[in-house]
């Protein structure tokens, strides 16, 4: 119940940072919730803020920021917790 509360609550907080163009933040924000949580919770995400900024029509960029930010933090994952 907390760990819910507590990915609805970065979800609101990255959602707010990205449309308030406050940019650098919200990958803070971005960037704890993936070491936190994981990176593939941010995947609808992305595709809401696409979807709000009619991306779909063109290239939806925070969707293709998020497979290669998932794809990222999974390779620095596997290679931190070789030791």
């Amino acid at each position: 119940m907390i760990k819910i509360f507590y990915i609805l609550l970065s979800y609101i907080l990255i959602s707010i940072a990205i449309l308030q163009n406050f940019i650098p933040l919200a990958c803070i924000f971005i960037i704890f919730f993936t070491f936190k949580f994981g990176a593939a919770y941010l995947f609808p995400l992305a595709l809401f803020i696409d979807g709000y900024y009619g991306a779909f029509y063109d290239i939806p960029y925070f969707s293709l920021f998020m497979l290669v930010w998932f794809g990222l933090s999974e390779l620095v994952r596997i290679r931190l917790r070789v030791m």
